[in-house]
């Protein structure tokens, strides 16, 4: 995962959107995305982020 895609990552789970549908929108697995983002402090429900 390179700087671009961590980026975007961020900015889609700041709006809300959910792992599986982050992972599927750049080719990731769902457990890489849920990894990064509990590592960023994004993780939990993706609607109480917001």
């Amino acid at each position: 995962m390179n700087n671009e895609q961590k980026e975007k990552i961020i900015e889609l789970r700041k709006l809300g959107i959910g792992y599986r549908s982050i992972a599927n929108a750049m080719d990731l697995s769902r457990d890489k995305v849920r990894s990064f983002c509990k590592a960023q402090g994004l993780d939990g429900y993706a609607k109480t982020i917001c």
